[in-house]
């Protein structure tokens, strides 16, 4: 029964009891334990249709660098990947991908040098998110931003039912560090002097995850501008 249902809602398997690892973390040990992406999620397909063609775009923890190859090819944009591992740096660069490693908070880039700022799966992961979009914020008019949605229906019925709370992680607990559920996310983003411009659930529970994101949307994907008046 539960693997018919996983088979149905793929999310649920991050309803479980985990398998709590021994030992420390960095993302060095991360992209050592991930495989190389050999297909590209839905919020990457996403992002792809949100960015105009030609665009000239930043991707801030880029991974292996998948989505960067992908907006190269398909969009004809000018991408400039940055991420804090080495490894997943070196991957990014055997796809043939601008990578570089580089921490933007210490070393910011120029005002309105890009068109685009991609954040896909990188909040969440951080312990001050908003010291990131302070140092970002001038580096684009449109930020393109993916994280989990905590509020998700299936999250709930964990937490309220099986009284666990949502395991987010792949490798190591301290990977999430900060989680949003879509309401308190619109609110978060605005404090930081964004606006959200439009989102969509890369995925959830099918046709339900369009009418209300807050409850039947598991992953979300967001465009985010600049508000009007305040500064870059």
């Amino acid at each position: 029964m539960r693997e018919a249902l996983i088979h149905r809602f793929p999310e649920l398997r991050w309803v479980r009891r985990p398998d709590f690892p021994r030992g420390g973390f960095d993302y060095e040990r991360y992209w050592q334990s991930r495989g190389q992406t050999t297909g590209l999620p839905n919020r990457a397909l996403i992002f792809a249709d949100w960015i105009a063609a030609g665009s000239r775009v930043l991707e801030v923890g880029c991974g292996d660098g998948a989505l960067a190859q992908h907006l190269r090819a398909t969009r004809r944009c000018a991408v400039l990947a940055v991420d804090v591992s080495a490894q997943a740096v070196a991957r990014a660069r055997a796809r043939g991908v601008d990578a570089h490693q580089r921490d933007v908070i210490a070393e910011p880039f120029s005002a309105d040098a890009f068109d685009y700022v991609v954040l896909s799966e990188v909040l969440e992961h951080l312990p001050l998110p908003e010291e990131l979009l302070a140092a970002l914020r001038p580096s684009a008019p449109r930020f393109l931003v993916s994280l989990p949605n905590t509020a998700y229906i299936f999250y709930r019925v964990g937490l309220g039912l099986l009284g666990r709370f949502p395991t987010q992680w792949v490798v190591h607990p301290s990977e999430h560090l900060r989680f949003w559920s879509v309401t308190d996310f619109r609110a978060w983003a605005r404090a930081q002097g964004l606006d959200v411009a439009r989102e969509a659930a890369s995925n959830g529970v099918p046709i339900l995850k369009r009418w209300r994101h807050n409850v039947f949307g598991h992953q979300m994907c967001y465009e985010l501008r600049r508000l009007e008046g305040t500064r870059p």
